[in-house]
């Protein structure tokens, strides 16, 4: 019988191929990291169709409805409409609630719920207790209500728990969330662009059990008072902060200015730092923090064709189609491809490592049902 060749490998020569095989697992490993953070081309497909409202004899989608996921599950709510012929009828708020649900390979709509009110254009945000939704307008007011909308999966309904009041009310806000810590910034406090404040909001959900839950004013925004600001939160590759981009603003008696700046909020130093102002403006985009420091905007209004509806109607070529990205270590953009069809005043949510666009407005008064699924993975 022969002798096993590897009895003949040395101790230096052992000490040698273990290197090797160390580095080549530590480069591998390296190698996988990066192309987890590397930027990612999206490939979109329609996911769904959101129902009809009750009451509604077509599909037309919302504008500005809460969002996010709960137990697995898709949850869209409210918003608001025009009935066809678009140009014809009234806006109208709605309070459904619909959720979708992914058993096994499909999806399948639960519908019949409803909130409290008919109510749109407030903040919502997904956290390990459920869909946090803030704020809101209709018709004739805007409101400071708060609430958690949960999915559950065995009783197939929807549970609404109360949270506090935000201290103002609030409408076309920022919202976003560290862990399940709540962050509210800016928006309008009125039905006008002009009531537009700089508060900064924030509720820590894990004292829900504490008796002290309430909400905490933080530093003001340094920006300017705006609306329809894309708000998120990324790594800086220190910490964790929080971003505001874009929006509108209206001082009272002069024009709507498009914004294009962008604000980090640390809150480690509790400090607001301008970055890099992008080049042109985004307005009620869709946003989504993606890897360790990319934030994606996939498409926005520039405000290029603000006040043309009426004249353009159903010659209005819709919002840009851009996604555009921000580094938040480099401090930089680029471009990086385009969506099928941008939705404005919705919510991109991240389900089970998907970007998915619920519903949204695609030109003036006119709204689409699909709900877009985007895979950056591929």
């Amino acid at each position: 019988m022969g002798r096993n060749n590897f009895s003949h490998i040395t101790r230096s020569e052992q000490i040698v191929h273990k290197f090797i095989y160390i580095s080549l697992f530590i480069l591998g490993t390296v190698s996988l990291a990066q192309k987890e953070n590397e930027m990612r081309i999206f490939k979109w497909k329609e996911l769904a169709v959101l129902p009809a409202a009750q009451g509604q004899c077509d599909a037309l989608g919302v504008a500005g409805p809460y969002s996010g996921v709960s137990n697995n599950a898709l949850i869209v709510a409210g918003g608001a409409n025009f009935p066809k012929p678009y140009w014809e009828n009234s806006k109208v708020w709605l309070d459904d609630i619909w959720v979708l649900e992914k058993i096994r390979e499909d999806y399948y709509w639960r519908t019949g719920f409803r909130l409290y009110k008919n109510i749109a254009y407030g903040m919502s945000v997904t956290t390990d207790y459920g869909v946090v939704c803030i704020g809101g307008l209709d018709e004739k007011k805007v409101y400071s209500d708060a609430f958690v909308l949960r999915w559950n999966s065995k009783e197939k309904n929807i549970v609404c728990e109360e949270l506090p009041s935000l201290p103002q009310p609030c409408a076309n806000g920022g919202c976003t969330a560290i862990g399940n810590k709540i962050y509210v910034v800016s928006g309008q406090r009125e039905m006008a662009l002009e009531s537009a404040v700089k508060d900064f909001w924030a509720l820590d959900l894990d004292k829900r059990d504490n008796d002290v839950l309430e909400w905490q004013k933080l530093n003001d925004f340094s920006g300017r008072p705006r609306a329809c600001s894309m708000t998120v939160s990324q790594y800086n590759g220190e910490e964790e902060c929080i971003y505001v981009i874009g929006g509108r603003s209206k001082d009272s008696g002069q024009e709507i200015t498009f914004l294009n700046d962008i604000w980090e909020y640390n809150p480690a130093q509790r400090t607001w730092l301008r970055k890099k102002s992008a080049e042109r403006p985004f307005c009620a985009g869709t946003v989504s923090s993606i890897g360790r420091n990319y934030i994606y905007i996939f498409g926005a209004s520039d405000g290029s064709l603000y006040g043309k509806g009426e004249i353009l109607k159903q010659d209005h070529p819709g919002f840009s189609k851009e996604i555009f990205v921000y580094d938040t270590v480099e401090n930089t953009w680029s471009m990086n491809g385009e969506m099928p069809k941008t939705h404005v005043t919705s919510n991109a949510v991240n389900w089970n490592g998907y970007i998915v666009i619920t519903s949204g407005e695609i030109s003036p008064r006119i709204r689409s049902p699909k709900i877009w699924i985007g895979n950056g993975f591929e």
